[in-house]
């Protein structure tokens, strides 16, 4: 199996899970997608509640610029008020100062009375044009207020728009993840489907190779030594067990034969049984 090796930088405190230190490719490569899965999860999770901060953020901003045009528009109305009372207040006194004047009808009216007058009149323009500069300044605030409620909404639907195509992102990562997961599951089940009949087949060959070499090993004994006196042989590792492989017969004596066909030492498990079916076997 080709490998790659995967570097990843943690902190000095991190304690390295053991599946990373099994040098056992698949559960590594399983760890680590399953972990990514967990972690995108998370993410996930995180995501919608920096959704919902979004959200209480945008609406305090919203209330707070609420709280603030409408204290600014009390305080306009206040003074548009005091205004308002104060022209109404020298508009009755112009006008009555003005029916007093035509009703005396004097034609000698004093200096002082005319200057009175004018300063009056004076005074009614430059309330009136103050009065009509903070309907236009309420206006103005007004239209401001829309604007930057407008403009934080705007913000805030922009957040909530990257937001929600970063969670599309992580979605689409995640089926995608899942897929793979799945992909591999599936080559694992062939993998171990392949591998059952490989033993199967191994084993089938392994009871036919031990028979063919006890039958051309019995052949062997027959043709050395069946010449000698009182010889005969059976194959008693056809019955109940514990009686080796063959007995031969020779001049009276009997000779027990176990037969091993090993390509390496012969596993201490088979020597203990040669030796205890020897026991048994006096």
């Amino acid at each position: 199996m080709l490998t790659r090796q995967l570097t990843l930088n943690v902190s000095v405190s991190f304690e390295v899970p053991f599946v990373y230190l099994k040098h056992n490719i698949q559960e590594i490569e399983e760890a680590l997608l399953l972990g990514s899965m967990v972690q995108s999860s998370v993410k996930t999770i995180r995501s919608t509640e920096e959704v919902k901060k979004i959200i209480e953020v945008k609406n305090l901003e919203i209330q707070r610029i609420e709280l603030s045009y409408q204290e600014k528009l009390t305080k306009l109305l206040d003074d548009i008020k005091s205004l308002a009372d104060e022209k109404n207040t020298i508009q009755n006194e112009y006008m009555d100062r003005i029916k007093d004047a035509q009703h005396n009808e004097k034609q000698q009216v004093s200096k002082e009375y005319n200057e009175q007058l004018h300063t009056l009149q004076n005074s009614y323009e430059i309330l009136s044009s103050k009065y009509n500069g903070l309907e236009a300044s309420k206006r103005i605030l007004e239209e401001s207020r829309s604007k930057d409620i407008q403009e934080a909404i705007q913000r805030t639907e922009t957040m909530m728009d990257k937001i929600v195509a970063s969670k599309q992102e992580q979605i689409i990562k995640m089926e995608s993840a899942y897929n793979k997961l799945q992909e591999s599951i599936q080559k694992q089940s062939e993998e171990v489907i392949k591998l059952s009949n490989l033993l199967g087949k191994r084993n089938s060959n392994v009871k036919l190779k031990g028979s063919d070499f006890e039958e051309m090993f019995g052949n062997k004994l027959k043709k050395y030594y069946g010449l000698c006196k009182g010889f005969y042989m059976n194959q008693t590792h056809l019955g109940s067990g514990h009686q080796m492989d063959f007995l031969i017969g020779i001049e009276g004596h009997n000779i027990l034969w176990e037969l091993k066909n090993y390509s390496t030492v012969v596993p201490k498990a088979e020597v203990d049984k040669f030796l205890r079916d020897l026991k048994e076997n006096p």
